[in-house]
């Protein structure tokens, strides 16, 4: 997601000055103007309410207290209506002015920015990246901290994850290396259960279907969608949001074919562009934990034990065979099985165990149920291959590592041996690293054979556009530290009432 275009770009022939302390300048995504305003009624008024909103507060929520208002808000985000669509910049706090009551916070989600540079604004300094912050913590009382997470695990070259899917092909691949690889593992749901820890987690399903030990596990970073926030982690007494280690996340309804992964303000309506900061909602674990991986940075995405499919257990095709059905690698369940049903082969309907294969781990479905999974499988199959365009465009690359995957028809297969290979000759194998020397002698760690290097800037790198460096902070003397302090009080406009 490109961060760097301005949420709101302002001339100076359209940016409005603070005149006083009362009086505010709206800034809005979704008209692209400013206005300036000093009261509720002239926020109403230009604010816009969200299209498409299921759930209002009604009259009785309007002037209530602050409890129930956070209750209005909470529910609105919890159905994904909320977003940063207007911005209120001014010089005093927006709860002390007054401006929003219980009547506007439910329906709007408004930043309020303290700034003095409003005058002669152009463009404005703020970018998506600091008011649609894609991550974030949720308290148990609603509070929200914004993580910037963002591409924090890319590097100088593409780098790569496991995404380790729940298939039973998980079982016959070498997990134990892939576990001791030095790329992170993403696991979906259950997947990887009894075979190898997960660095990352997600789940598109209801929390009660997962392990206590996965929220609990301080070593495993979960990313988890808004809704699940307020949910009790299975077996204690504590929210999810409680929980250590735990992102959460809006999904996005809205996402096709064509933006998967690169949603763009230049192309979308206000409503897309309202949902920037979103992880796409697509009813599907895999496409939720691709988004992730591509949103923190990851580009190169190993898939194992991500089947696509569920298949008929070797009973089952033996059976069949002895009446001449013949079963087709990765051909959907369902057909199978009204052709074997046709030829009188009669299937006990709620003990699959023997039927078919569905999981590495110890779980499994009804007959009806598995053959309603291996369709959700293909369909998502098919959603990739719509969307590889898009993944291409996004810079992402699916590299499957499953055997016999319905994927293996539309993206590269390569065994796990030869990704491991490439990963010890990229990063190198931590386990085989010599020591030796590496404290008490002087060695020289370029490659040999390297001709020179030197750093230079870019062209036309001038003061005002260069990056800030790092540096080492220095302690403020105690003027200073008065001086900002002094700098800091708020403004408070008193009104004064004059006869004559």
């Amino acid at each position: 997601m490109d961060v760097s275009e301005p949420l709101v770009s302002l001339s100076p022939s359209t940016a409005s000055p603070i005149s006083s302390a009362s009086e505010f300048l709206l800034l809005s995504a979704a008209t692209n103007s400013a206005s300036a305003v000093s009261s509720e009624s002239e926020f109403l008024s230009l604010a816009r309410p969200m299209e498409q909103q299921p759930w209002r507060p009604d009259s009785s929520d309007r002037f209530t207290t602050q409890t129930r208002t956070q209750n209005s808000l909470s529910k609105n985000r919890a159905h994904g209506n909320l977003d940063d669509r207007y911005i209120l910049v001014g010089p005093v706090d927006l709860v002390s002015s007054g401006i929003l009551r219980a009547s506007v916070s439910p329906c709007f989600r408004v930043s309020v920015v303290q700034a003095s540079f409003v005058q002669g604004l152009a463009p404005f300094p703020y970018d998506k990246s600091e008011l649609r912050c894609m991550f974030y913590r949720i308290s148990t009382d609603g509070t929200e901290i914004r993580l910037p997470l963002a591409d924090a695990f890319s590097g100088p070259s593409r780098t790569g994850c496991w995404i380790i899917g729940g298939g039973p092909s998980l079982t016959a691949l070498p997990t134990e290396r892939i576990a001791a690889s030095p790329l992170p593992k993403f696991s979906i749901n259950l997947a990887g259960h009894g075979l190898l820890r997960p660095t990352y987690w997600t789940a598109y399903d209801p929390t009660g279907r997962f392990q206590k030990s996965t929220y609990l596990d301080p070593s495993i970073m979960k990313f988890i969608p808004r809704g699940r926030a307020m949910d009790v982690v299975p077996g204690t007494t504590s929210k999810v949001c409680d929980s250590p280690n735990t992102v959460f996340f809006d999904r996005d309804q809205t996402v096709g074919f064509h933006d998967f992964l690169s949603r763009s303000t230049t192309t979308q309506t206000s409503e897309a562009q309202a949902s920037l900061g979103a992880i796409t909602d697509w009813q599907d674990s895999l496409i939720q934990a691709i988004h992730i991986a591509h949103a923190i940075g990851f580009r190169t995405l190993y898939l194992a034990g991500c089947d696509m499919h569920v298949a008929p257990g070797p009973q089952w095709i033996e059976q069949a065979a002895a009446v001449g059905v013949t079963h087709s690698p990765r051909e959907l369940l369902r057909d199978f099985h009204q052709r074997s049903t046709e030829r009188g082969i009669t299937l006990p309907e709620d003990d699959p165990c023997g039927s078919t294969l569905q999981y590495h781990f110890d779980e499994s479905k009804p007959l009806a149920a598995a053959i309603q999974t291996d369709l959700h499988y293909f369909r998502v199959a098919q959603y990739l291959r719509l969307s590889r365009r898009a993944l291409a465009l996004a810079g992402m690359e699916l590299i499957s590592v499953t055997p016999g995957s319905r994927l293996n028809d539309y993206f590269s297969y390569v065994s796990v041996e030869s990704v491991l290979d490439r990963i010890a000759t990229e990063i190198g194998e931590p386990g085989n690293e010599p020591t030796r020397g590496l404290y008490s002698e002087q060695l020289r760690r370029t490659p040999e054979g390297l001709g020179p290097m030197r750093d230079f800037k870019p062209h036309h790198w001038h003061k005002a556009s260069r990056a800030p460096q790092a540096t080492t902070p220095v302690r403020p003397t105690r003027h200073e530290r008065f001086a900002r302090a002094a700098a800091e009080i708020q403004d408070v406009a008193v009104p004064i009432g004059e006869e004559g």
